[in-house]
């Protein structure tokens, strides 16, 4: 990537860091970080320090609930990791300008996409019950926790439990609904 932002009139890199820690943003215009530079969860204390020093942009797979957590925390975009050099340069160049980023990580316009139940089924499984457990709480059958489990992973285009249960807990921890 370094080579596409040097063969660009006007950008130039000026450092690249494994660890983003030793980044001295204050050089920069522009950050572009990879959300899960540290791990499989988003960095965002490290994206937090970043955006107070300059504006930054997260490279991530395309997963909208902690796209939005490092939104939240200050990243000026985003943009997914499979994208062409050319989609990165016009990402760095509008960020760098102050421009809105098309297409950086849209939210949904409804608040909430899931109703008061199918929040309150998997707020229990976020805090690690089972679905017989959440079901004898909840006074339901594990058929109909079941089911509002299957709602929701289709209402957040998630693929399984563990992705939905991930959601719950960034939203829980951001003080988000979903």
């Amino acid at each position: 990537m370094q080579s596409v932002y040097n063969d660009v009139p006007g950008l130039h890199v000026v450092a690249m860091h494994t660890d983003p820690t030793q980044l001295d943003a204050a050089l920069t215009d522009v950050v572009i970080i990879d959300a899960y530079v540290t791990g499989d969860r988003p960095c965002l204390g490290i994206i937090e320090r970043l955006a107070g020093q300059t504006k930054v942009v997260v490279s991530a797979l395309r997963w909208l609930p902690e796209l939005h957590a490092c939104l939240d925390v200050g990243a000026s975009a985003y943009i997914d990791k499979g994208a062409s050099p050319e989609r990165y340069v016009e990402t760095v160049q509008l960020v760098a300008e102050g421009k809105t980023v098309p297409d950086a990580a849209p939210r949904s316009t409804q608040k909430t996409p899931l109703s008061p139940r199918e929040q309150s089924v998997l707020t229990h499984i976020s805090q690690g019950l089972t679905h017989d457990q959440t079901a004898r709480r909840l006074g339901i059958s594990r058929h109909t926790v079941d089911t509002y489990v299957k709602r929701a992973r289709a209402k957040m285009k998630l693929g399984n439990k563990a992705d939905l249960t991930r959601s719950m807990l960034l939203a829980n921890i951001h003080g988000a609904s979903l």
